[in-house]
């Protein structure tokens, strides 16, 4: 959800949570990749995940998920 723009209040809502749970834990992701925003967390997951995927030719599937080359 945070890669889709999400601010912690959508986030709580739409998982049930509390708006300070969600920042708990997104504290806690970024803590244990080293980025303090949560641009720069956008940013690592998509040169750690994204990137490469679609560098080796895969396509995304409907579902935003990178699928391995045919």
């Amino acid at each position: 959800m945070v890669l889709q723009g999400r601010s912690n209040a959508q986030i709580a809502r739409a998982l049930g949570i509390g708006v300070h749970t969600v920042g708990d834990h997104l504290k806690s992701v970024m803590s244990k990749l080293s980025v303090s925003s949560r641009t720069d967390l956008v940013a690592e997951l998509f040169g750690r995940h994204y990137l490469p995927a679609r560098l080796s030719g895969s396509l995304p599937s409907p579902y935003g998920w990178y699928l391995p080359p045919a």
